[in-house]
């Protein structure tokens, strides 16, 4: 449904006006759009690679773990890691892209530890390096995770903006400046006419 609008040359100038800022607003929506849908394909890209250095280091941290249980035993191998893991947070930081909060994860900093725990045989020693390499990994795929949700909302909240514009806002605009300008051209004819007549009752007297 058209709003109501004044058939006057200054409302056929401010509608102008704001069909010309849509219209801008519209291009660099669509823009913004496409380099989000560019963002995604290289997160998906990157994605795809952290899910198979995860795998890998899932199942290398599986081999040490239990070649650690196999020297040593699982209750003394787990000994051995709860004894070497401490406190160690995840910092959480984020980077804007086009508007969008992408996350960035890393394992926090801890005092390093020494290389050996007082008896810890070698396999110990790996199964930890693995399980630590394997966190690494975790939370790496988890930022990616992060960031391809991040992506996908916002263009869907870009769509659904972009559909708005080009569906609804731009032909109601465009609908009602064509509306006025045929309102003006008829009131220009009309009035055309009337002078025509005026001239003509002029001219027989």
């Amino acid at each position: 449904m058209r709003r109501q609008v004044k058939p006057t040359r200054a409302e056929l100038r401010d509608i102008k006006r704001k069909l010309g800022i849509v219209k801008r607003g519209h291009k660099l929506l669509q823009r913004k759009q496409e380099s989000l849908m560019v963002e995604l394909f290289r997160a998906l890209d990157r994605y795809r690679r952290q899910v198979e250095q995860t795998a890998a280091a899932t199942r290398e941290a599986g081999r040490a773990a239990a070649l650690s249980e196999m020297v040593v035993g699982r209750h003394a191998s787990w000994g051995y890691a709860m004894r070497r893991a401490g406190s160690k947070g995840v910092d959480v930081s984020h980077a804007s892209y086009m508007g969008v909060r992408l996350p960035s994860y890393r394992l926090g900093e801890r005092e390093a530890a020494s290389p050996f725990l007082p008896g810890e045989q070698p396999q110990c020693f790996d199964a930890a390096r693995a399980a630590e390499n394997l966190l690494s990994h975790c939370i790496a795929q988890a930022e990616v995770e992060a960031a391809l949700i991040s992506l996908l909302d916002e263009i869907e909240r870009t769509k659904r903006r972009v559909n708005a514009l080009e569906l609804k806002v731009i032909p109601q605009l465009e609908e009602e400046a064509a509306f006025i300008l045929s309102r003006l051209e008829e009131m220009e004819r009309e009035s055309l006419f009337s002078l025509k007549r005026i001239r003509a009752k002029l001219a027989a007297r």
